[in-house]
């Protein structure tokens, strides 16, 4: 038992200790959902970060995100300034799960894109962050992240009703009632009522109402 979990870890190791900048596509495991994203996302969680890699073992931050998708077969660019130009821009307030959230991570703030992970909802992310961390979970209200965000994007809706019910939600407006107008003949109201009404109990009635 021993020699299988020291040759499984000397495998692990060796295929991330060289820089490989060949791309390799993923293979193709799960058709685009929630559960799916779920699963992947849980099973990346830990694993080492090493430059230029798209996994399976390790990966770098863009290249979490291009294997992710990729097992789902959508296939998006591997550099992560290049994903940014894809898909559809995001407002913060309206990041779902699956969403790539994108930074500027570099010495000096330039606006430029040098980090990328994937939303997975309350606030949080997952990415590739350092050789030392690895794959890692964190907030984007983390004060370090919050000033170097740049902005997120949408490769796949992954909750298509999201997106309607915000549409139909936005667009909803207060109808004003409409004001009542009498009658000129107010005693047509009561008809079918009580015909045997006293002229006095009408007046009271219609007072009540504010129809008079």
């Amino acid at each position: 038992m021993n020699r299988i979990i020291i040759a499984t870890i000397v495998i692990l190791f060796s295929a991330c200790s060289k820089y490989d900048y060949t791309i390799h596509k993923p293979k193709v495991l799960y058709k685009p959902s929630l559960a799916a994203l779920d699963k992947i996302n849980k099973s990346n969680l830990g694993k080492r970060y090493v430059w230029a890699e798209e996994g399976p073992y390790c990966f770098d931050c863009s290249g979490l995100t291009y294997f992710t998708y990729g097992t789902m077969g959508i296939e998006i660019p591997r550099v992560a300034r290049e994903q940014f130009k894809v898909g559809t821009p995001v407002a913060r307030d309206q990041l779902q799960k699956g969403d790539l959230v994108f930074f500027d991570t570099g010495r000096y703030f330039t606006g430029r894109v040098t980090h990328v992970g994937i939303y997975i909802g309350n606030g949080k992310f997952e990415h590739a962050s350092t050789a030392k961390r690895g794959v890692i979970i964190s907030s984007l209200n983390n004060p370090y992240y919050k000033r170097r965000y740049l902005g997120a994007r949408r490769i796949y809706n992954f909750t298509p009703s999201f997106k309607k019910n915000y549409e139909i939600s936005s667009k909803m407006q207060t109808i004003p009632k409409e004001k009542f107008v009498p009658s000129k003949t107010p005693s047509l109201l009561f008809k079918g009522i009580n015909k045997k009404l006293h002229k006095e109990n009408e007046l009271q009635y219609l007072s009540s109402k504010g129809l008079f």
